[in-house]
């Protein structure tokens, strides 16, 4: 635990290749302990402590050094979002009583809201990323039935209402939430950009304000990322 609390204050100031080292000893030290109740009480308090700053429980100012943990857990598969899901509830009785796609759409507000500093953007930007390509494998391949309904819809309604206090965000979501899904998840991709495209034709106001500016980023992006040809053309995109 003090080598753990060694990294999250650390790195939050100075950032190190080296550091990773640290947190691959603590996932050996939760996934792959000895004694499995010793793993299990590392595992709980670690999330407990990570969570707690990242849901703002915590008044500790380390939430990037937190996210780094979280996204370096998850793509190492040492926890998973069910674990990440179970400790939200744990450390926040707010949301205990939410639904599931309740619950997981609130967290996904509080990392936009992180979004506002600039050297956090990054790091949130990833652990987004995880959450929508997570939960859409969760909810496509039927494990979570409780996720039923999850997909580009949803992207798109949580996008939108993380962006919708604060449209200034807006080119920190382009680099750091779409450009990397859309690499993630092209198919997917593909149908969200056809929801912004569909929407131009069909609606009136589709093209004026804030929203304009959102479906502007999104057709550059899939322009970019080798989706689209040209804005509204989707007759030759690659799917993967």
């Amino acid at each position: 635990m003090r080598l753990f609390e060694f990294y999250i204050e650390w790195n939050e100031h100075d950032q190190h290749r080296s550091m990773r080292l640290v947190l691959d000893v603590l996932t050996t030290a939760f996934s792959r302990n000895a004694d499995a109740d010793v793993g299990k009480a590392i595992k709980t308090t670690v999330l407990d402590t990570l969570m707690s700053i990242i849901s703002r429980k915590s008044t500790k100012p380390l939430v990037k050094s937190s996210l780094h943990c979280v996204v370096h857990f998850l793509s190492k598969q040492a926890v998973t979002l069910d674990d990440l899901a179970e400790t939200y509830k744990r450390v926040d009785p707010e949301v205990r009583d939410l639904s599931p796609l309740g619950l997981w759409k609130s967290l996904v507000s509080v990392m936009f809201s992180w979004m506002e500093l600039h050297y956090v953007c990054p790091i949130a930007g990833k652990f987004i990323v995880n959450v929508f390509t997570g939960l859409h494998s969760m909810a496509m391949d039927g494990s979570h039935a409780e996720l039923d309904g999850f997909g580009v819809c949803t992207w798109q309604e949580w996008i939108q209402h993380g962006l919708r206090s604060d449209m200034e965000k807006l080119e920190s979501v382009k680099t750091y939430i779409l450009t990397p899904l859309f690499t993630a998840d092209r198919r997917s991709s593909v149908e969200l950009l056809k929801i912004y495209n569909d929407q131009s034709l069909e609606t009136e106001d589709a093209l004026e304000g804030d929203w304009a500016l959102l479906r502007l980023a999104m057709l550059e992006v899939g322009k970019k990322s080798g989706l689209v040809d040209e804005p509204g053309e989707f007759e030759r995109v690659l799917l993967i």
